[in-house]
């Protein structure tokens, strides 16, 4: 576990520049996908719809409570939230990169409180948060058992979790499928991305029970792929894990617009509450 956690952290200390240069905008503070859902018209609106998807789920009434933003990035979802939320609402973002940590207390300044620690293994006492959140940062945990363990740790009883991100939705049915999955799991550093029963299951075993669920997938403008250039990057990617990690996560993006494309992976938002016991 300690190996795959240090090679997450490398991968956001190497790519968040690249992220916030040619996947985001900095405005935004997005590091994570666009939903073009109807009604849309603007990028940065794009970017903050997942904001959005996330505040839809805060429990009603919400006063003096604790949000924790388990993968916070650079801070632009806990921004957005801030400006939705009453003032005695404390706000809490964790990330695992010393570089994103920064970048997001910069953003937020005094509106929330940025930890720079593993979502896995947080320093904040049990049953302390009534809201926690992840934006494409689940899929990074090494095993969904680790993850939902550690929410449910932090969570009061009825206290909700919400989920946006990648979902496997079918076996690969060939050997390039199974190419496209692994170069997408690999290059991302995202071995979470596991069909959608089992993802119920874990949660269900520590308490985690299962309220709703999206498939935002048709929100996304994913790209069309010319097929020989696309099968010969998924080919070549083996030799650029270890020399290029910058290369490596490009391939993974390629793999995964083909992965999104080809049904193999969906896109979806879950919201879970803790139980009572």
């Amino acid at each position: 576990m300690k190996q795959h956690v240090d090679d997450v952290r490398r991968y956001y200390e190497r790519n968040t520049g690249l992220f916030e240069r040619f996947g985001s905008r900095i405005s935004v503070g997005s590091v994570h996908r666009a939903l073009w859902r109807p009604g849309v018209r603007t990028l940065d609106d794009a970017l903050r719809v997942s904001h959005d998807l996330v505040a839809d789920a805060l429990p009603p009434l919400l006063q003096a409570g604790r949000v924790v933003d388990l993968g916070c990035g650079v801070g632009g979802a806990l921004t957005d939230l801030r400006r939705r939320l009453p003032a005695d609402v404390a706000l809490v973002g964790l990330t695992l990169s010393r570089v994103q940590a920064r970048r997001a207390a910069r953003r937020v300044g005094s509106a929330a409180h940025i930890v720079e620690s593993n979502f896995l293994a947080s320093p904040f006492p049990a049953a302390c948060f009534d809201f926690a959140y992840s934006i494409e940062a689940f899929a990074h945990a090494p095993s969904p058992d680790a993850y939902f363990s550690e929410a449910a740790r932090l969570l009061r009883p009825r206290g909700r979790l919400v989920l946006i991100d990648d979902v496997a939705a079918r076996a690969p049915a060939s050997t390039d499928e199974e190419r496209i999955i692994d170069v997408f799991r690999r290059g991302w550093g995202v071995p979470s991305v596991l069909p959608f029963a089992k993802l119920i299951e874990s949660a269900a075993q520590h308490g985690l029970l299962l309220c709703s669920d999206d498939d935002l997938t048709p929100w996304l403008r994913l790209r069309a792929l010319p097929q020989r250039p696309t099968a010969s990057i998924l080919h070549h990617t083996r030799s650029w894990w270890s020399t290029n990690p910058s290369l490596a996560a490009s391939a993974g993006s390629v793999a995964l617009q083909s992965a999104l494309a080809l049904g193999l992976v969906r896109y979806r938002r879950m919201v879970f509450e803790r139980a009572k016991w």
